[in-house]
């Protein structure tokens, strides 16, 4: 099964570690196997860097774009996409996004698509394999 977690993070910050992507990485993976009271400083930490998802518009986007699929349905708030080659749950919190996958893996591909055509960029991570990086590039503007 593959598991990614998705995070909205501050466009100031993303800017300012652009390139250094680990950073976040490990971060997020220090924060998971840390213990009181340092997981509680790495939480601050984590809140710092990370914006709320507006869930209800990228709940809703995903499922007017899905919504006519034979293969989509709704089960106790998580989006699912199955089928005999596999299947993809997306669920979405204020917090973080978590998309499960298991088989052939074009629910997963679906969810990951629609959710760069949003108008958020989102850091993916994939901690059991460490791996890591953004849905869309980031967009490096000119700065004076």
């Amino acid at each position: 099964m593959k598991r990614y977690e998705m995070y909205l993070i501050d466009e100031q910050v993303a800017d300012f570690f652009y390139g250094r992507e680990r950073k976040f990485y490990n971060l997020f993976k220090e924060y998971e196997g840390s213990a009181p009271p340092k997981k509680e400083i790495l939480e601050k930490q984590i809140d710092f860097i990370t914006k709320p998802i507006p869930v209800l518009t990228i709940h809703s986007q995903i499922i007017r774009l899905l919504e006519g699929r034979q293969d989509f349905y709704i089960r106790q708030g998580k989006l699912v996409i199955e089928n005999h080659r596999g299947k993809a749950c997306l669920q979405i919190d204020q917090r973080a996004i978590l998309l499960e996958s298991n088989g052939y893996g074009e629910g997963e591909n679906t969810f990951l698509d629609l959710l760069k055509k949003t108008e958020y960029n989102f850091l993916a991570i994939d901690r059991e394999n460490g791996r890591y990086g953004w849905l869309k590039p980031l967009k490096r503007g000119l700065r004076l």
